[in-house]
């Protein structure tokens, strides 16, 4: 169940980072978006509320480039982009072996309404 878990948080940090790559929206917003994708839907009600609720105390765009010791986003866009790719197949594979055994799979407990991020 932990390498479930793992990949969970594996993969909402590739959506969050893919989410800032693609568009100019704030930390919070494409962070929230990622995890009512990846994460949430096997949250139970109270888990989804205390995460969005920590959601928003997350830095802003400003912050995440200082704390990867770049000057700003153009440079740090090229960090991410190489972290995506590099985690791509472990992430991957772990999803793989999860489809591939639904038995021991977590079952989804919330279908997220696409339109609503807040």
């Amino acid at each position: 169940m932990a390498l479930f878990w793992l990949n969970r948080i594996l993969q909402q940090i590739a959506a969050t980072f893919e989410y800032l790559l693609a568009t100019d929206d704030d930390l919070v917003r494409v962070a929230t978006r990622a995890y009512l994708e990846v994460t949430a839907p096997y949250n139970l009600r109270h888990q989804r509320a205390i995460g969005r609720i920590l959601l928003k105390i997350i830095p802003n765009r400003k912050a995440l480039v200082r704390c990867y010791g770049q000057p700003d986003f153009a440079h740090l866009a090229p960090v991410l982009e190489r972290w995506l790719a590099a985690s791509k197949p472990t992430r991957d594979a772990i999803d793989a072996f999860y489809a591939a055994r639904p038995a021991v799979t977590p079952p989804l407990r919330w279908k997220k309404n696409a339109k609503k991020l807040d």
